[in-house]
């Protein structure tokens, strides 16, 4: 005999273009944790969660993400996504990952230009930037 739940599971989808949203913001706070934290990304932190709406070092972390290469900066926007308190869309962002990688990519570059755009950043942060993108950027590996 089997008993039948009590609730029947539903999985809410979402457009694309909305799970990149949150991983553009979470890239942003995750971005400006590592800043808050002057580590580098491969090193093991506890991002706190109550700077997830209002990021700190924002202009610093969106210059300095802006800095990085594309790949890097889709690296950074999807480790920010998954680091996000649990939000009910993790599993289906990791399947996205998996299933429609380049439509997932796409939705990012889309969003990042879209927010870009609207962002005017002096020339004279532009070294600062550059800095934070260093910072951002994994530490290289010695090889012996």
């Amino acid at each position: 005999m089997t008993i039948p739940p009590f609730y029947k599971p539903v999985v809410l989808e979402m457009r694309i273009e909305a799970y990149a949203k949150i991983a553009v913001d979470g890239g942003i706070w995750l971005a400006g944790e590592v800043l808050e934290h002057n580590l580098r990304p491969a090193e093991w932190f506890v991002p706190n969660a109550a700077y997830v709406y209002k990021p700190r070092h924002r202009t610093d972390a969106v210059c300095g993400l802006d800095e990085l290469t594309e790949e890097w900066r889709h690296h950074m926007f999807i480790e920010g996504f998954l680091a996000l308190p649990e939000n009910g869309a993790k599993s289906t962002f990791r399947r996205l990952l998996v299933t429609h990688t380049a439509m997932l990519h796409e939705a990012l570059r889309a969003e990042w230009s879209r927010r870009w755009r609207n962002i005017q950043i002096g020339e004279d942060a532009r070294p600062r930037a550059i800095a934070v993108a260093r910072q951002l950027l994994p530490k290289p590996r010695n090889v012996h």
